[in-house]
């Protein structure tokens, strides 16, 4: 510059910016003098971007602020091109936050399921995504255990995503190929990561805790309930016909006031035959029609499930959560196979025997009824009775 002595305070203009000549402090008692700017490098979605550039001269000033723009300017195209391309996880992430407005927010929730499946995806571009990878991301989602009506929902979702940015959809996905090569059952969970016991010596070990609300809870989903299921249950929802009690679970809310995944619509019917005896231990003349069976608390009965599963000796790898239940009933409730059909529709499972959506649009038939009163005289290990079918 021309000016070897320059004072502190001391301003210059350089670069399109102003210097102005400081004194730092490094730490232990010394000083530095350094030439420093607060510079504009850019503009970021409307506002002006700064930086602070402080240097021994006011050219290697100069370089590190035109080095800064640069840098600037480079990190935005790389950003407007990911936005153009994103991968499968940004690509959801857009799609909820441009249409959060508009939709439902059970709708919503679903979409974010479906972005936190299908992770072998995840880092794939959404338009270099071919068939063949959704594909190997399904199977290995049915091989987690995942349910194969969920995964056909997280695959909708994403083909409704990749219409939202102009790409063609995926088609002709096989839902059933790999669970049938792979020895899976047949409602799309691994069997083998779940610890299963007869219905009768799990509701033994139960009741020996003597806590009433669990109790419940547990007959529930012996009974076929999913965990949001049962705990989205209200004595209202108990209705009486024939004689017999049922709970109405398509087309009824959950805990958390939405409406329950894996039901076909609100208004179709799929109905769980409910034992007699139960029903009148529940004493639902003495409780308010919209107060809880079971009190909304996923901690609560995670914390019960680990004391009922020291009570049993469980292999390393294997679970025994709530969800273990539904699975105790899907196997030993029908052993043999003689209701498969009707096992399928009061569990909600709607893959195989040609079990379909339409299904759950008519009540109970009286074999699902005989065949729910046979499952509750092994659950409460009752003596054989006689089954009298619904007139």
């Amino acid at each position: 510059m021309g000016r070897h002595n320059p004072k502190i305070g001391e301003k210059v203009k350089q670069g399109g910016v102003t210097w102005t000549y400081t004194s730092k402090n490094t730490g232990a008692g010394g000083r530095s003098l350094l030439w420093e700017t607060k510079a504009k490098i850019g503009m970021d979605g409307g506002k002006t971007v700064f930086k602070r550039i402080a240097a021994a001269t006011i050219e290697d000033g100069v370089i590190q602020l035109m080095t800064a723009r640069k840098e600037f300017k480079e990190r935005q195209a790389a950003e407007r091109e990911a936005a153009d391309r994103p991968t499968v996880r940004q690509a959801f992430d857009k799609y909820i936050s441009d249409r959060a407005r508009t939709i439902e927010d059970s709708t919503v929730h679903t979409i974010r399921c479906a972005a936190n499946h299908l992770t072998d995806i995840h880092d794939v571009r959404l338009d270099k995504l071919t068939r063949e990878q959704v594909q190997a991301a399904v199977d290995n989602e049915l091989m987690r255990g995942a349910a194969v009506s969920s995964v056909k929902i997280y695959v909708q979702k994403l083909n409704g995503v990749r219409r939202f940015f102009g790409l063609s959809t995926f088609l002709y996905i096989d839902f059933k190929g790999e669970i049938s090569r792979n020895g899976m059952n047949k409602f799309g969970g691994d069997k083998a990561k779940h610890f299963e016991v007869p219905p009768a010596k799990v509701l033994e070990a139960v009741e020996d805790m003597g806590d009433s609300d669990f109790y419940n809870f547990c007959v529930l989903g012996l009974a076929s309930l999913r965990c949001g299921e049962i705990m989205g249950l209200k004595y209202s929802d108990i209705i009486e016909r024939g004689g017999r009690r049922y709970i109405n679970i398509h087309g009824q809310r959950d805990c958390k006031g939405k409406y329950i995944p894996h039901t076909k619509n609100e208004g179709s019917m799929r109905e769980v035959m409910l034992d007699e005896e139960f029903v009148h231990g529940l004493d639902i003349e003495g409780h308010d029609p919209n107060e809880y069976i079971c009190p909304k608390s996923y901690t609560a009965y995670n914390e019960r499930m680990c004391r009922l599963k020291a009570r049993f000796d469980v292999p390393d790898g294997l679970k025994f959560t709530a969800h273990t239940l539904r699975h105790i009933f899907g196997t030993y409730s029908d052993e043999s196979g003689e209701y498969f059909f009707e096992r399928c529709k009061i569990a909600g499972w709607t893959t195989g025997a040609g079990v379909s959506e339409r299904t759950y649009r008519g009540r109970n038939s009286d074999r699902c009824d005989e065949f729910m009163t046979r499952y509750y005289r092994r659950l409460f290990s009752r003596a054989d009775i006689t089954v009298t079918k619904t007139a």
